[in-house]
């Protein structure tokens, strides 16, 4: 992904047919598998090292309609670290409005949409949701941007203010470590399957990585916010010591 960002994405993959259907072709690497299928079944389907290429033949008269689908899906053997969630039941309510300005109806129709798209699950706590910092970059834990986010949605509801606060509660700081710049009490920053290297430069990022001044505040403000919002006390109470100390290390 960071290649791709920094505009310098991998050569060709070599592509083949799937044998069992013959309509589909098939890029795999140590990891991923990705697979274009036409429906309904191409004209032609070729495959080699340089990629792949499915192609239709097709003779329209005046007033003939045609369509396609073209479904690509990708599959990962080592699995995300924090799943997309189906969507459906997001943990907010969601606005209605009905004003003199249908643009404004549409915004505030369109954006708890487009929120729903980044809501992801945490694998060490299934029940628990929080959004992605922004797709596809973005689309892990970020402290800072998961906090802010959520805390904006608090007039509609702090299920998602106690989900993420546990979350990052759950990861919290516990020893000092210079290479992830982890300390005891800290919020973490970022999360990624595997290490960062950043573009044109020779540093790395850990997989996990604390280094940001402002996650751990914002952590301890959404906690009073979400309060003030109506978060239920048992919950309040606790994430009190996530926010008080001591702690290990």
């Amino acid at each position: 992904m960071e290649q791709i960002k920094a505009g310098r994405p991998p050569g060709p993959a070599a592509a083949v047919i799937d044998v069992a259907s013959g309509t589909t072709l098939v890029w795999t690497d140590a990891t991923v598998t990705v697979r274009l299928t036409g429906f309904p079944a191409p004209t032609g389907i070729e495959a080699g090292a340089a990629g792949g290429r499915l192609h239709y033949d097709v003779a329209l008269a005046p007033g003939d309609v045609w369509d396609a689908d073209l479904v690509c899906t990708a599959e990962d053997a080592e699995g995300e670290p924090f799943p997309a969630t189906a969507p459906g039941s997001p943990p907010w309510r969601t606005p209605r409005v009905r004003s003199a300005d249908r643009r404004l109806d549409a915004w505030l129709d369109r954006s708890p949409a487009d929120l729903e798209r980044l809501l992801l699950a945490d694998l060490r706590r299934p029940d628990d949701l929080f959004l992605a910092a922004g797709a596809p970059w973005f689309a892990t834990l970020f402290g800072r941007d998961s906090l802010w986010a959520v805390r904006m949605l608090l007039p509609l509801g702090t299920r998602l203010a106690a989900s993420t606060l546990r979350i990052l509660a759950h990861r919290q700081g516990t020893v000092t470590d210079p290479a992830t710049q982890e300390q005891p009490g800290k919020i973490l920053h970022e999360v990624r399957r595997a290490g960062l290297r950043l573009s044109g430069k020779s540093a790395t990022l850990p997989p996990v990585y604390y280094g940001t001044v402002d996650a751990t505040p914002l952590w301890v403000t959404l906690l009073h916010d979400a309060r003030r919002w109506g978060l239920d006390p048992a919950e309040v109470e606790a994430l009190l010591p996530h926010a008080s100390g001591p702690w290990p290390g």
